[in-house]
């Protein structure tokens, strides 16, 4: 939990009755005079990439997302994180949470060889034939 802005002040401004008045402090915006850095936003170069980016803009309501930005940049979290594994398991990618927390960006896991698996062919729960585990008297 880290501020997005800090504000220096020489004294903080009071109430008649010596606490901080609040009303009086103040916007972080107002006093920014750092320039907000400029941003390039990276287009996906491959199959695997355009699916990540999709997945992604999906599970953390955003845009405008580059294949460079890191998950925990963007506000992602481990519950988004395994939100991202299912939604990629289903387009047919085979990624794990360790790996989206090892590399963090979209580019990184292309590179690091995250592969395409074949979406199953049959039911993974088989029906069972009940007549084979009866008792015969």
């Amino acid at each position: 939990m880290i501020p997005s802005s800090f504000v220096m002040l020489e004294n903080f401004p009071l109430t008649p009755n010596g606490k901080v008045d609040r009303k009086a402090l103040p916007a972080p915006s107002a006093c920014s005079s750092a320039p907000a850095p400029i941003r390039t936003t990276i287009a996906p170069r491959t199959d695997v990439e355009v699916k990540l980016l999709e997945i992604w803009k999906q599970v953390l309501g955003k845009d405008d997302l580059s294949i460079e930005d890191d998950i925990f940049d963007l506000g992602g979290d481990s519950i988004l994180i395994f939100q991202i594994t299912t939604r990629a398991t289903r387009a047919g990618l085979s990624i794990t949470p360790a790996q989206i927390f090892k590399f963090r960006t979209i580019g990184a896991l292309a590179a690091a060889g995250t592969t395409t698996v074949e979406a199953p062919k049959s039911p993974s729960i088989q029906r069972v034939n009940r007549d084979a585990y009866r008792r015969k008297p």
